[in-house]
């Protein structure tokens, strides 16, 4: 599946004055890495850069917070679309998993039901 970023990268690999423009240190990262770091903007409202960069030079990333302020600033649409649509998922497959977890047991209160779908959830995601 391509995401949104992947498809923005494309674009941006059109010739700019005759030159591929080059992918910043942030369009490197691993997928996952990149992905954390979304939540991590999101979670602090596209603030604290220089804490984002140590964070990510923790996990053994060069990052400027400059760097990162750019690409916070260009994607924060695209990373706050992703976020949601994130959000939205999750609360759909809960919803499901409470659905069954009432088939189930309709006897059961809210609370209990609760804990049952999300013990379904583990159990279809983690297998555990």
């Amino acid at each position: 599946m391509v995401t949104l970023i992947q498809r923005r990268w494309k674009i941006a690999k059109l010739f700019i004055g005759g030159q591929m423009a080059r992918p910043s240190n942030i369009d490197k990262l691993p997928e996952d890495v990149r992905a954390e770091l979304h939540s991590e903007l999101s979670r602090t409202n596209f603030t604290g850069y220089e804490w984002l960069s140590l964070w990510l030079a923790d996990k053994g990333y060069s990052v400027s917070k400059s760097a990162i302020q750019r690409y916070a600033v260009a994607n924060k649409n695209e990373i706050l679309g992703l976020q949601q649509e994130s959000r939205f998922h999750q609360a759909q497959l809960r919803l499901n998993a409470l659905g069954v977890a009432a088939t189930i047991s309709p006897g059961k209160d809210l609370g209990s039901l609760k804990n049952d779908a999300d013990a379904l959830l583990k159990w279809a995601l983690f297998g555990y």
